[in-house]
């Protein structure tokens, strides 16, 4: 079980359900537009997330691009959601998504099968 916050949404509002979910999403842009920009208080509260909750999965939506998920990465997030970026960009998205480490996916996420 997973529980999903805005970027607004402090992690204090949680605390108390994190030992019941597997998961964490943050969602990294106001919800409700699509292709909407990057909330950088959001990367606070991954550090955050990452510090108190060690092994938690912790995934992301919202304007990701390969620079992005790069530097979250660092920061321990374990899933991404990618939506404008492959669309807006499809050939070159997907390639560059599949410079991610093998031992490391995205999701599990295979490019060899969209580059056909």
């Amino acid at each position: 079980m997973g529980i999903a916050i805005n970027p607004e949404t402090p992690l204090q509002k949680i605390t108390d359900l994190l030992h019941h979910t597997e998961l964490v999403l943050i969602l990294t842009v106001n919800p409700g537009g699509y292709g909407a920009g990057f909330v950088h208080s959001t990367i606070k509260k991954i550090k955050e997330l990452r510090h108190l909750e060690p092994n938690k999965i912790i995934a992301v939506d919202g304007a990701m691009n390969y620079r992005r998920i790069k530097m979250l990465k660092k920061l321990g997030v374990n899933i991404f959601f990618v939506g404008s970026y492959i669309y807006k960009h499809p050939k070159y998205s997907i390639e560059k998504l599949g410079d991610f480490p093998e031992d490391k996916p995205l999701c599990g996420f295979s490019p060899e099968e969209y580059l056909k």
